[in-house]
Order: structure tokens, then sequence, then C-alpha cells
């Protein structure tokens, strides 16, 4: 079939649904519809479907008003995302938050969880497979994290790019980090209390302290193994977007920052083939800003952050590798910081 009539036919196929279940003088509220249009949004026509669904409200008219009943099925919160990222595509972002001051709370959480789900193989009743849900929980993560000045949205994601974060830290960075900063180490401090055994919180607390100090690492890791195993593009590619945008906001950079330059993230994704994006995210890692004051670091400070990192990585190569890296190891830091004399 000719893809122009292909499209027309997909167009009038969720038409038809919508004036029979959403458009018409009631609405006939079934999660079987929700599933029957998620088999719609499937294919190489899924965005012409999605774009079709917003121009019909699938969202403001059928989604959102059956959030309460609804909510603990799979498809329906997939689908609820998939708007919300082709309301965020379409730049609606200064509308798209107004029906959710109330709950999106729970909408958010709904999403962390079936991300956390997903990435646990714990399994996810939903037509899509799992990595193209994973794709579009990230793109929701997206279009949140570029709209935290909306008060509902800040509130649901702060948590997840707080202090705890430093958790999967090495101590040895995590402790430079904080010299000379002596409320950051009474954060830390403050942060490092909650995990002790005399700290007795219930269940539902505990649980979601540990889903705000895990749930990026987590996504970090799958991230790294996608690059390493050179797999789910759309995926990794999601990913990366997301953590330029968390460096590149003073609220989200405080302690993320940290995370991705411990674990080198910009570095092992520049030896895949996310060149564009691994360079970007670098950039936005090594910006010459203190992450916690987000002040400009002077020409002298800068220097000796970067002497510093010199210096740990012969240390580093002076503990686990001192024959095979001797010649790193006694090198001057100057020649150290030519980049084809490491290379």
């Amino acid at each position: 079939m000719p893809l122009k009539s292909r499209k027309h036919t997909e167009s009038t196929g969720v038409d038809a649904v919508a004036q029979k279940h959403w458009l018409g003088k009631t609405v006939k509220w079934s999660t079987s519809v929700v599933t029957e249009i998620m088999h719609m949004c499937m294919g190489d026509s899924a965005r012409t479907t999605v774009q079709a669904l917003e121009r019909l409200q699938y969202l403001e008219l059928y989604l959102w008003p059956n959030f309460t009943c609804a909510r603990s099925n799979d498809d329906y919160i997939v689908s609820v995302l998939l708007m919300l990222n082709e309301k965020h595509e379409q730049g609606l972002q200064s509308s798209m938050w107004q029906m959710f001051s109330n709950d999106f709370g729970e909408l958010f959480d709904d999403a962390i969880g079936l991300m956390i789900r997903i990435m646990q193989g714990t399994a996810c009743e939903t037509v899509l497979d799992a990595w193209t849900v994973r794709s579009i929980v990230v793109r929701f993560l997206v279009a949140c994290f570029s709209s935290i000045e909306t008060a509902c949205v800040r509130d649901a994601c702060m948590p997840l790019v707080g202090v705890s974060l430093w958790h999967h830290v090495t101590p040895i960075v995590r402790d430079r980090s904080m010299e000379g900063v002596a409320q950051l180490r009474k954060f830390w401090k403050h942060e490092s209390k909650k995990w002790t055994v005399s700290a007795k919180v219930g269940e539902a607390e505990a649980v979601r302290r540990t889903r705000d100090r895990d749930f990026v690492p987590s996504l970090v890791r799958d991230l790294l193994r996608c690059v390493r195993e050179g797999e789910h593009d759309v995926f990794v590619a999601g990913v990366l977007e997301l953590l330029i945008d968390l460096g590149s906001q003073l609220a989200t950079r405080r302690y993320v920052n940290l995370l991705l330059d411990d674990w080198k993230v910009a570095e092992l994704c520049a030896r895949a083939s996310y060149g564009e994006l691994a360079q970007r995210l670098r950039n936005v890692v090594r910006f010459q800003v203190r992450d916690v004051t987000g002040q400009t670091l002077t020409a002298s400070e800068a220097s000796d952050r970067n002497y510093q990192r010199l210096v740990d990585l012969q240390l580093v190569a002076f503990e686990k590798l001192p024959d095979e890296l001797d010649a790193l190891i006694v090198a001057g830091a100057g020649r150290l910081g030519i980049p084809h004399e490491l290379n």
C-alpha cells in the first residue's frame, strides 16, 4: 500500500475509535481500547498515529480523566507517557503540565516504578517490547527535567538527583569534592545517617529512599552496558540526552556531575559510535564551574583542577599497573596535559 494511503487508513482507524469512545456524547472508558490503540502505535507509522491521537485530544479527554481507575495498567501508563512525549516534541511545554497539578507525583512514581520493574527483569504487561518502553520512559524524563521550573514536576523529579547519588561515587573522589565546602559536608553527613541501623523508617519510605538513591546510577549502568555491546541505539541516545540536560542545569548538575565524572561516562561513550552526543556530554561534565555553587572557575583554579586529575591518574597507575605504565607514572604533568602524549 502506498505510504500516503496507509497513513490515511491508520488515521481513519484512530478517528473511528475516537468518535466511538471519547468524541461522542458520552465517554466510554475501557482498558481494552487503550490496548487497541497501543497496537496502532506500533510499527513504522507509530509517530503518525501518535500525532493523530494528539489532534484528537486522546490524553485530555480519555486517558487522564481515568487516571485513578486505570493507573495499574501498564499499557495505560505507557500511553500517557507517549502522549506527553508528543506534546514535548511539538514544543507545548508551557501548557502540557497544567492538567497534572494534583496527580503528577503519582504518575511520575508509576513511570519510574515501571522502569524499575523492567530493569529488574520483572514482567511488564504491555504490548510494546521492554526496550521500547525504556526509551519512552527516558523521553518522558527528558521532558520532565526540561521543565523543572514547574512546581509539580520539580517536586517529583528532584529527589532522583539529590546527594544520595554520592553513595555510588568512589569515596576518595567524594571526599575531595567536599573539601572546603562545610555546608556540603553537612548535607552528606545528614544523608549518611539515613542509612544507619538506627535510622528507623517505614517500609514505603525505605523503598522510596532506595529508589531515589539507585535509579539514575542503574540507568547509567544500562547505558554503559548497551554502549559496550553496541545495541539499543535509541535508548542510548535518549539517556545521553537526558544526562546532558541534567548536567546543563545547576539545580540538577550539583550531584549528578560527580557521578558522571567518576564513572567516566562520556569517555566510555566516546569510544563507541556516539561521538557527537558523547562530546556534548564531556563538554558539560568538564564545564569550568563549581558544581555546588555554580561559580565560574578562574583560569588558575581550572588549571589546578586539571593538574590534580593528572596526579590522581598517576597514583592509580602506580598502584594498579606500575610496570606497564612506568612512563606515565614518572612523566611531568605538563607533558600529560597533551592529548597525543597520553594516547
